[in-house]
């Protein structure tokens, strides 16, 4: 319906909206309510809008302690990794020794992995960790929790008197079963790798790859 049936007087002023005279004819009830009503609309619009706003805000935020708990995390990740990497080729490769017991070179070696495993996993912030994305912080919460234990059982085989006095056969399938504990949370890494890859492709997805490719290698060496 046009406005001009409604109000005969009212002129159109070159479209076929309201007018200055449609307007006039109104009651001040009339009026009251469709201001009311312009006035919801414009308040809505302001609400989506600023909801909208502080949903960027927010998510930018997000990224950013993201990028700069990554950015703590990432170099001591990628050092658990490669002594990890490095501590499980030595555990396997006693495990296959077929003449003598190890030397106490190989032994040393064992340990000093070890023990660099375990300090870069006591200095990693599981708060940084918790502020990366869900599905990449509780595989590295559950990897960098569960690599020290290996250790310990790893240790506890390589250092005691008896080690070096029992069957080698013996020693060999303890070794084997420590191997195969050490890849468990060494796979949980590949995980954080991948996503790192993925969110910084312009800096570090090369190096992700390239660490991810290692820790394939080492694992599938387990018996």
């Amino acid at each position: 319906m046009e406005i001009s049936s409604l109000c005969p007087g009212a002129r159109t002023l070159g479209h076929s909206g309201p007018t200055l005279h449609w307007w006039l004819s109104l009651t001040a009830a009339d009026q009251g309510a469709w201001i009311s009503g312009l006035g919801a609309f414009a308040a809505a619009l302001t609400a989506v809008w600023i909801a909208g706003r502080e949903r960027r805000i927010r998510n930018r935020e997000k990224r950013d302690l993201t990028m700069v708990a990554t950015a703590f995390v990432y170099m001591d990740i990628q050092q658990i990794a490669v002594f990890g990497c490095h501590l499980h080729g030595f555990v396997l490769k006693l495990s296959k020794v077929e003449n003598g017991k190890p030397t106490i070179a190989e032994i040393t070696n064992i340990k000093l992995c070890i023990e660099r495993v375990r300090l870069m996993c006591d200095r990693t912030s599981l708060k940084r960790i918790n502020a990366l994305p869900t599905s990449v912080s509780i595989a590295l919460c559950r990897a960098v929790g569960g690599l020290p234990f290996a250790c310990d059982a790893i240790e506890s085989t390589v250092t005691t008197i008896e080690f070096m006095t029992r069957k080698l056969d013996d020693v060999r399938a303890d070794l084997k079963v420590h191997a195969l504990t050490l890849g468990i949370p060494l796979r949980g890494l590949i995980e954080y790798f991948k996503w790192f890859g993925c969110a910084f492709p312009e800096d570090k997805k090369e190096a992700a790859d390239a660490t991810i490719q290692v820790i394939n290698d080492t694992v599938a060496g387990t018996p």
